[in-house]
């Protein structure tokens, strides 16, 4: 089963990214970091953050969060036919 996620570059372009997520090992919530290592925060002050999604040798980084990821999962995967 697949889910459709999206991932961002530095200039800020998106692309959609397919994930299986059977092969899924583990998220992670991060923090966009300055030069300092300080979190980079937005215009309201809260901290920008990205999902780091764990996978068998490799990883992506996409936009959504955490909670959305699980809504995707849950609501409407995508089948593989």
């Amino acid at each position: 089963m697949y889910i459709e996620l999206t991932t961002s570059d530095p200039k800020g372009n998106t692309q959609a990214l397919l994930v299986n997520y059977d092969r899924v090992l583990g998220f992670k919530q991060r923090f966009h970091n300055d030069i300092g290592g300080n979190p980079i925060k937005d215009k309201g002050g809260y901290p920008k953050t990205y999902t780091e999604i764990i996978m068998r040798g490799t990883q992506f980084l996409v936009v959504e969060t955490i909670e959305t990821i699980k809504t995707l999962i849950e609501e409407k995967p995508i089948h593989e036919d």
